[in-house]
């Protein structure tokens, strides 16, 4: 009868150590690891009652840096902050649709959160129009 033995071997730990130390040790100039990573507001848009709620998580970020435009139905949400190491430049566009009133949008700025409400427009309800009497002629066409 033969007795086959096998055995697995694992490498052992400071292979991989070893291996990381001299990865870093190359990739060191390669990478800056010394400025953090860029941060762009979260921006979540859900659908409400009478309209749609934009939500952009913007951490400390003070409410005078931040700039909501409308433009021929595109909303324009800009932050531009710099405070001693931590500077936060973002624009985000969003096209709004037909059925959305421009005129009546909201912006709050709460706890680090801005929140903009966007209502629908009204629908245009049907009217009768009066036909008013007139001399016997037609003003002239341009």
């Amino acid at each position: 009868m033969t007795v086959i033995r096998s055995s697995i071997t694992r490498p052992s730990m400071w292979r991989h150590d070893t291996v990381d130390r001299m990865f870093r040790e190359l990739t060191a100039n390669w990478i800056d690891t010394t400025s953090p990573a860029p941060r762009d507001p979260v921006v979540r848009t859900r659908q409400i009652e009478d309209g749609y709620e934009i939500a952009v998580d913007v951490p400390g970020v003070p409410e005078s840096a931040i700039t909501i435009d409308v433009t021929e139905r595109v909303l324009s949400i800009a932050v531009d902050h710099h405070e001693d190491t931590d500077t936060v430049t973002w624009q985000h566009r969003i096209t709004l649709g037909a059925a959305l009133d421009t005129e009546r949008i909201t912006a709050r700025h709460i706890d680090g959160r801005l929140r903009i409400a966007i209502p629908r427009a009204p629908e245009a309800q049907p009217r009768r129009i009066s036909i008013t009497p007139g001399s016997g002629e037609l003003p002239p066409s341009a």
